[in-house]
């Protein structure tokens, strides 16, 4: 597979990841899943620009290192989700 049509299979999760957060906005929805989600969201979109540039993701999660490694501009309110995944653990 080319290094596109790898980044849209990791698009097609970000998509899946979005569908379930908005689905997730009810009070009643657990916040650590709604933090898990939201962190797997932005990891999976730097991975896919990782990808993009033909390079192989490494098997990390943290978003500050994704973050370099895609070589984007990231907004630096994105990284606060890093502390929402905790929530998960």
């Amino acid at each position: 597979m080319s290094p596109v049509e790898d980044a849209l299979l990791l698009l097609a999760i970000v998509r899946r990841h979005l569908r379930s957060l908005r689905l997730s906005l009810d009070a009643a929805y657990p916040e650590e899943d709604w933090g898990f989600t939201a962190q797997q969201t932005v990891e999976k979109l730097l991975k896919a620009w990782i990808v993009v540039a033909d390079r192989r993701p490494p098997r990390v999660h943290d978003l500050e290192d994704l973050a370099a490694l895609s070589g984007q501009p990231v907004d630096p309110r994105l990284m606060e989700l890093a502390d929402l995944a905790d929530l998960a653990d």
